[in-house]
């Protein structure tokens, strides 16, 4: 992952981009505050192997569980690090 925002104008309007940068930024939340793809699964009510594809970057979480996270008090100031 580097240094640019996913809104930053030179990603503005693709959606592909914003997608890509999710996926990093997500699974780099997921590994550096889960200890392991089973935490995070609990911790967000997934399967281990959605948590696991999460902490690869592999695949991104919908919707529903950015809007969790965020509302969640416990992960809201450290997930606003990420995005």
């Amino acid at each position: 992952m580097d240094n640019i925002s996913c809104f930053s104008p030179s990603t503005r309007g693709s959606a592909k981009s914003y997608q890509r940068c999710l996926a990093d930024r997500w699974g780099k939340f997921i590994r550096e505050n889960y200890p392991s793809a089973e935490h995070a699964a609990i911790a967000f009510g997934v399967t281990a192997k959605t948590a696991h594809n999460w902490m690869e970057g592999s695949n991104k979480p919908n919707g529903a569980v950015v809007a969790a996270a965020f509302m969640n008090p416990r992960t809201n100031a450290i997930l606003a690090g990420y995005m």
